[in-house]
C-alpha cells in the first residue's frame, strides 16, 4: 500500500512539473526520487519475476521524467512523449504489480503462472523460428525465366555518398565497374569530406562512367544521409535507381542478376541481404543481431516486410510518386519507408544474395555497433514504452530460457527442462539459420554466441534511447539527433 501510494504522489508531482515551469527541474526531480524509492518498495515487499518486470518499467518512469529535467524536446513533442508514454509505463507498472500480488497468495497460483510463462517462451521461440525460417524460404533468390540482352536491359543509375572514405570509395568503384551492366552510370557524391582525395578518385574512373557530385550545406530537418540520396537522385538519369554505401562489395554479376530478378519478379523494388565479408572470429562473433531483428520483424505482409541499406533498388517512377527523400528527410531508415508501401502494393521484394547475385557487406564491428546504436529507437517509433517492452521480451524470451535449461537440469525439474529446451531449439536454429547463410565459416560459433547477442542487443537498444533522449547520435562525424527528435538547438557553451 506504501508503495502505490509513492507512486501515486509520485504522478502528481510530474503532472504538476509539466505545468508550473518555472519549478519543473525541482518537481520532476523530486517525482523521480519518490517514483525510484516506490519502485523499490513495491519490488521489495513481494520479490518475484513479475514484480521484477514492474520495477524495469519503474525504472524507464525515471527516464520519461527526466525528459522534464532536460527539457530538450519542442513543446508539443514533449507533451506527447510525457503523457502518452508516461501512461504506458505508468499502466504496464501496475499490471505486473498485480501479477506479482496475485501469483503471491498461493504457491499453485504462481507455479501456474511460471508454467504459463514457460509455454509462452516456447510459443514465442517458435513463432520466431518460422518468421525467420519463412523469410529466409521467401527471399531465396528465383531462377530467373527470362534473359534480357543489352538493348532489353533498363538503364540504371549507381548511387554512392561518400564522406572521408578514400580507399573503401575506391575499392568499390573498382567492383562497379567491373560488372558487366551495359547502360550503367555511377554517381559518387562527396558530403564535405573537405578533401581533395574523393573528387581525384572519382576522376581516376571518369572514362568508365563515374561522375561526381559535390554536397551542399545540410537544410534545417534534413538528415545527412537523406539529402545526399536527394541530390544524388535528382542528378540521375537511369529508370533504376540502386543506393549502396562504400562499405558493399559487388561480384561481377550482382547488379545485372539483380536488375534482371526485379524485372522477371515485376517488383518496383528490390533490397538485398548481404553476406558479411570479414569472416573473422572475433568480428562474427560480436556482430549484432541487425539481421535477426528484420527478419523477425512484425507483420509478414502490410508494414512488416524486412529492408536493409546495404543496397537497395527501386525504380523511378516509384521512388517519385512516392515522394522521394523528401518525403522520408528526417527517417533513419528511409527505405523502409518504400519498401512498406511497394510490400502494400505487392511491388517489394527482399532478396538474399547468391553466387550470381554476390553482394557483401565489408561494415567493421565498430561500425555494426554504431548501426545498432542509430538505428534502433528511431525503429521503435521514438518511444520509451516500446523500447521498454522489447528490452524486457528480449531478455524474458530470447535469454532467460538458457539460463532455465541448465537449472531445471541441475534440480531435475523435467518438465520445466523439456519447455526450456524446445524455446533453446527453436531459437538456436533461428540463429544458426541466419548465419549458416550470411557468414557460413562461421556458423559453429551460432550456436553458442547468441545468449550473449541478446544482452549486447539489449544494451545496444537501451544506449540507442538514451543518447537520441539525453545525449547524441552521430553518423559519419554529424548528429542526427535533432532532426529526429526535433530537438531544440541550443549555441555551444562560451568558455
Amino acid at each position: 500500500m506504501i508503495g502505490l501510494m509513492l507512486l501515486g504522489f509520485s504522478v502528481l508531482l510530474a503532472i504538476l512539473s509539466y505545468f508550473i515551469k518555472n519549478s519543473r527541474s525541482f518537481l520532476a526531480g523530486t517525482a523521480m526520487l519518490i517514483n525510484g524509492l516506490a519502485t523499490g518498495v513495491l519490488f521489495g515487499y513481494n520479490p518475484s519475476v513479475w514484480s521484477l518486470i514492474a520495477a524495469v518499467f519503474g525504472f524507464y518512469q525515471l527516464f520519461n521524467l527526466g525528459r522534464l529535467v532536460k527539457s530538450r524536446l519542442h513543446s508539443r513533442h514533449l507533451k506527447l512523449a510525457f503523457y502518452v508514454g508516461g501512461l504506458r509505463l505508468l499502466a504496464l507498472q501496475i499490471l505486473f504489480v498485480g501479477l506479482a500480488n496475485l501469483s503471491s497468495w498461493s504457491t499453485q497460483l504462481e507455479e501456474y503462472s511460471i508454467l504459463v510463462l514457460r509455454v509462452a517462451q516456447v510459443s514465442v521461440a517458435f513463432l520466431i523460428m518460422l518468421a525467420v525460417v519463412y523469410r529466409l524460404y521467401k527471399s531465396r533468390p528465383k531462377n530467373s525465366t527470362n534473359f534480357f540482352s543489352d538493348t532489353e536491359l533498363p538503364s540504371i543509375s549507381v548511387l554512392i555518398p561518400a564522406r572521408f572514405e578514400d580507399r573503401e570509395l575506391e575499392e568499390i568503384l573498382h567492383g562497379i565497374v567491373a560488372n558487366d551492366y551495359p547502360k550503367m552510370e555511377v554517381i559518387v557524391l562527396d558530403d564535405q569530406s573537405n578533401s581533395p582525395r574523393i573528387s581525384e578518385i572519382v576522376k581516376g574512373f571518369a572514362q568508365k562512367g563515374v561522375r561526381f557530385v559535390e554536397g551542399g550545406e545540410i537544410k534545417e530537418n534534413w538528415l545527412a544521409k537523406n539529402q545526399a540520396y536527394d541530390v544524388l537522385a535528382s542528378s540521375a538519369s537511369g529508370e533504376y535507381l540502386v543506393f549502396m554505401g562504400v562499405d558493399v562489395r559487388l561480384g561481377v554479376d550482382a547488379i545485372r542478376s539483380a536488375v534482371t530478378y526485379a524485372k522477371n519478379n515485376s517488383v518496383d523494388m528490390i533490397s538485398i541481404l548481404p553476406s558479411r565479408f570479414d569472416g573473422s572470429f572475433w568480428q562474427g562473433f560480436f556482430s549484432p543481431l541487425r539481421y535477426f531483428r528484420e527478419l523477425i520483424r512484425p507483420g509478414f505482409r502490410l508494414g512488416g516486410a524486412p529492408a536493409l541499406s546495404t543496397m537497395w533498388l527501386i525504380r523511378r517512377d516509384a521512388y517519385d510518386s512516392l515522394g522521394g527523400m523528401p518525403a522520408v528527410a528526417r527517417k533513419v531508415i528511409p527505405e523502409q519507408y518504400f519498401a512498406r508501401q511497394l510490400n502494400r502494393q505487392k511491388k517489394y521484394a527482399f532478396v538474399r544474395t547468391n553466387s550470381k547475385m554476390h553482394i557483401s557487406t565489408a561494415k567493421t564491428l565498430k561500425e555494426q555497433l554504431a548501426t545498432s546504436k542509430r538505428v534502433i529507437y528511431p525503429s521503435q517509433h521514438r518511444r520509451m514504452e516500446i523500447n521498454a517492452i522489447t528490452n524486457i521480451a528480449m531478455l524474458v524470451f530470447l535469454f532467460t530460457p538458457f539460463l532455465q535449461l541448465p537449472h531445471a537440469l541441475y534440480f531435475g525439474e523435467w518438465h520445466n527442462a523439456i519447455l526450456s529446451g524446445l524455446a533453446v531449439l527453436f531459437l538456436a536454429i533461428s540463429h544458426m539459420a541466419i548465419v549458416t547463410l550470411t557468414n557460413p565459416i562461421l556458423w559453429p560459433m551460432a550456436v553458442v554466441n547468441f545468449p550473449y547477442l541478446v544482452l549486447q542487443e539489449v544494451v545496444l537498444s537501451f544506449s540507442s534511447m538514451y543518447s537520441y533522449e539525453f545525449g547524441e547520435v552521430y553518423w559519419k562525424g554529424r548528429t542526427i539527433s535533432q532532426p529526429v527528435m526535433q530537438v531544440i538547438p541550443h549555441l555551444p557553451k562560451i568558455e
